[in-house]
């Protein structure tokens, strides 16, 4: 009678068929963990590739918002101006069916998102886009973006403008948003 060996629980005999099993087993697991290491440093690989990509991608944006925000400050200098040269003022500047009003009639009977002219004076500067306009009949918060300040013309606090615009009225009370500054 053969003689009989158990491996990995299974009975081996002594015929050519019955010994191979495991070989065949240790073929198929020194494959299967060779691929799994091949499998798992592929995959740190792709791991720190993308760990890294993410990484440029933020920095990249990062500092692309920080030149935005450093070229928008330098933009921003409408109110005080960089020159007292003329600007160069495109659009229409022909008669309007909008009629200039004073802060104290717009405040009193103008409705929300009624368009507007108001001529007067800014007088402050108050953080942001917003200023205070007086008129010498009232004053009121305005809201000009830097585009609209007109280019290359130094706008102070004695320097006659005139707002075109919509009144704004909400819950947070009453501002006259401006869409172009002109200087009379």
């Amino acid at each position: 009678m053969p003689r009989r060996q158990s491996f990995w629980g299974l009975n081996v005999g002594d015929s050519g068929d019955e010994a191979q099993i495991p070989l065949i087993f240790a073929a198929f697991n020194s494959t299967v963990f060779n691929n799994y290491r091949a499998i798992r440093a592929r995959s740190q690989a792709m791991t720190q590739f993308f760990r890294s990509s993410i990484l440029n991608r933020t920095l990249l944006a990062s500092i692309a918002l920080t030149g935005a925000v450093v070229a928008g400050s330098v933009y921003a200098q409408g109110y005080t101006g960089p020159s007292s040269a003329p600007a160069a003022q495109g659009g229409y500047t022909g008669p309007s069916s909008v009629a200039v009003t004073s802060v104290k009639a717009l405040i009193e009977t103008g409705r929300d998102d009624q368009n507007a002219i108001l001529r007067g004076r800014i007088v402050s500067h108050d953080g942001d886009d917003h200023y205070t306009f007086d008129d010498g009949t009232g004053r009121i918060r305005v809201e000009i973006d830097n585009h609209d300040f007109p280019a290359g013309v130094k706008i102070d606090d004695k320097t006659m403008v005139e707002l075109h615009g919509e009144l704004d009225r909400d819950r947070k009370g009453i501002e006259f948003d401006v869409d172009e500054i002109r200087v009379m």
